[in-house]
């Protein structure tokens, strides 16, 4: 009778065994269907991303593959060579692979972008090759204008919040200190305002790089560039037109200007508008750039500043900076490196 009973208990527990191994798969595998969800759920949703998004992320992508061949590719997708790309063409080389495995975006958020650089660039069915990678050179003072929908217009200088400005003093002809400046257009040396010495080493680098042989380029060189961006013909240069002279040309010696952010070129900008304007005559900004020999009163070219706010006699040490009527106090805080030129 004993081995009976054994032999009984050893044959449940030989079916009993698998059996409930079975049936515990079967429950693992119930609470991980889909019909197992609780009804109602909605799975979770990718957020879309906005035009300054796409900017930043097409930004970093031709950083990656570099510009030459980010040209390349946009170019190999205008289909009727008419050198303007269409939302259709740009959307195709989204898909294509040199782009798609660094950045991924679906047609409605490039729709987004598209309507933002229609409405900046005032196109409707295409857009040239120089005025993509100019609308993808905006910082945020051209985001702020885009949300704001003043893109066709000059940088306002109650909109540029991203580099602070400086209140210009009038005298009491309402002049801009006129009776400082050494030249007609009211640009030139101001003993009254003051730059930082960081700042004013950049200001007159730039401006002996730009008057140097070593740039090749000469006056009506620089008037024929400026031109060339001047998009309404009027003779007159608004900010960003000035932003991409220096950065869309392929010089070595202008491709070194790059490194330069927007921050730094308003700052040089400011200097030669010294009404806060937003635009400059070409003539005007030549001349700032390449003053008359003979009328020179320029200092020459400064050395790289050791140290930035030094303190003398216990007040912090100021440079005049030439050709600017505009204090610059607030990039006295930014780092003092050299700018490669």
């Amino acid at each position: 009778v004993g081995y009976a009973n054994v032999r009984e208990q050893q044959k449940h527990a030989f079916t009993r065994g698998p059996a409930l191994g079975r049936a515990e798969g079967r429950t693992a595998q119930t609470k991980t269907s889909p019909g197992s969800q609780v009804p109602g759920s909605k799975p979770k949703k990718t957020k879309s991303m906005t035009v300054d998004e796409i900017m930043k992320k097409l930004r970093h992508l031709i950083s990656i593959i570099g510009k030459t061949e980010w040209n390349k590719h946009i170019r190999s997708f205008d289909t009727d060579r008419d050198g303007t790309i269409t939302f259709a063409e740009l959307m195709r080389s989204m898909k294509a692979p040199l782009v798609h495995r660094n950045f991924s975006v679906n047609e409605s958020e490039l729709m987004l972008f598209w309507n933002a650089m229609a409405q900046s660039l005032d196109i409707s069915d295409a857009v040239s090759l120089k005025d993509l990678n100019a609308f993808l050179q905006k910082d945020e003072i051209d985001a702020y204008e885009v949300k704001r929908g003043h893109a066709n217009r000059s940088p306002p200088r109650a909109a540029m919040k991203s580099v602070p400005q400086t209140k210009i003093e009038y005298g009491d002809t309402r002049e801009p200190l006129a009776k400082n400046a050494s030249s007609p257009t009211g640009m030139g040396r101001n003993d009254d305002k003051l730059l930082s010495s960081m700042s004013k080493y950049k200001l007159e680098t730039l401006r002996a790089k730009f008057r140097s042989g070593s740039s090749e380029m000469s006056r009506e060189d620089w008037r024929s560039l400026l031109q060339d961006h001047d998009r309404n013909f009027d003779g007159i240069i608004q900010f960003r037109e000035f932003v991409a002279g220096v950065r869309d040309h392929p010089t070595e010696f202008l491709h070194s200007l790059s490194s330069w952010t927007d921050r730094e070129l308003a700052e040089v900008w400011r200097c030669v508008d010294v009404k806060g304007e937003g635009v400059l005559k070409i003539d005007e900004l030549l001349e700032f750039f390449f003053p008359p020999r003979s009328g020179e009163s320029h200092p020459p070219l400064l050395d790289p500043p050791a140290q930035q706010g030094d303190d003398v006699g216990g007040s912090k040490q100021s440079f005049a900076a030439p050709g600017a009527l505009l204090a610059s106090t607030q990039f006295d805080g930014e780092a003092a490196a050299t700018v490669d030129l």
